[in-house]
């Protein structure tokens, strides 16, 4: 009996949660699910809409924090690259006391430099790279102190690149030996300098420059031979080098 009462109150519970009215979702939710169902620059616009007016009215800095990181990665998803940084920089200057920011900006960051790569050709996206060197820069100049900051520009430089913006490349390796003297790549930063300047840009008077600065600045470091080496064969045909190494 009690069975049958238990089968009973089971089927009557099923059948009221059955006929109960769905909770409305709120504005912001038919609006992400609007564009999750339809995404494109018109859906996409519209729920930025609403993520910078909800910031405009936010009290709590963690809610602010999410909803600039939610409206940060619309942006990009859109192709609108100044509100992506835009709310990157406020997430790190503007939240730079509460501990969630670091982690946010460091989501961002890894979702463009997840999309950098098309996944068909396997080759970078150039825009996208650059918007990852873009957040790079301003995650560098807002965390000076921060462990990972020259890591990050070290990654943009390599990407920069490998898109063919050499000179962006300089300027960053450039300022990751100028203001990161102790990061233990900034040796490196220099040879790489001298290394684009005579492999990608063929400028073989800068390259022997920077070399040279490179050995005297860093004589213990790793790539002082590799230095030596190629500061030798400097404006060297392929044969001139083969019958340089005959000869040694």
């Amino acid at each position: 009996m009690r069975l049958c009462n238990y089968g009973l109150l089971l089927s009557l519970f099923s059948l009221i949660m059955a006929c109960s009215p769905k909770a409305e979702k709120s504005p912001l939710e038919q609006k992400e699910d609007a564009y999750w169902q339809n995404p494109g620059a018109e859906t996409g616009q519209a729920l930025i809409a609403t993520y910078e007016g909800m910031l405009d009215t936010l009290q709590d800095a963690s809610a602010k924090i999410e909803t600039a990181q939610k409206a940060a990665l619309m942006y990009f998803r859109v192709g609108a690259n100044e509100g992506l940084q835009a709310n990157f920089s406020r997430i790190l200057n503007e939240y730079s006391t509460v501990p969630q920011s670091m982690a946010a900006a460091g989501e961002i960051m890894d979702s463009v430099l997840y999309s950098i790569t098309d996944p068909e050709t396997q080759r970078l996206i150039p825009a996208f790279a650059r918007q990852y060197m873009g957040l790079s820069n301003i995650y560098a100049r807002a965390k000076p102190d921060a462990p990972e900051s020259p890591e990050k520009l070290y990654k943009a430089a390599e990407i920069a690149r490998s898109i063919g913006a050499f000179q962006e490349a300089l300027n960053i390796y450039a300022n990751i030996e100028s203001y990161f003297p102790e990061y233990e790549k900034a040796p490196k930063a220099l040879f790489m300098q001298a290394f684009t300047y005579a492999e990608d840009l063929n400028d073989i008077e800068q390259a022997r420059s920077l070399y040279e600065h490179f050995i005297e600045k860093y004589p213990e470091d790793d790539f002082v031979d590799d230095a030596q080496i190629l500061l030798e064969t400097l404006g060297k045909s392929d044969e001139e080098i083969f019958q340089q190494l005959e000869s040694q």
